[in-house]
């Protein structure tokens, strides 16, 4: 069974809080949600859990985990970075490159 996650892409949300009015979950995903930051000022600003993908080619990253920042490279297994949350960005980064 393939389990489907829905990520925040911070650059494309103006947090206007609709999805916390609509959503059936009792959320607001601008806010809960794992979000893919398009650069460091941004992932800066924010206090959002999340990724920055600092380089596409190489898969380097930086997420931002529980107020911390660790780096990862895609397809790697650091202690630091979740499973799931590595799944995630590692799926951004090889099947939706479009978005970066």
């Amino acid at each position: 069974m393939v389990k489907h996650q829905i990520i925040h892409v911070d650059y494309m949300c103006n947090e206007c809080g609709n999805c916390k009015s609509f959503c059936p979950y009792d959320s607001a995903p601008y806010q809960d949600k794992f979000t893919l930051f398009a650069n460091q000022k941004d992932m800066n600003d924010s206090k959002n859990h999340g990724f920055l993908v600092a380089d596409k080619e190489s898969g380097e990253c930086k997420v931002r985990i529980a107020g911390k920042t660790f780096d990862y490279k895609v397809g790697t297994e650091p202690e630091a970075v979740p499973a799931g949350l590595r799944g995630i960005i590692d799926t951004v980064v090889k099947s939706y490159s479009y978005m970066l």
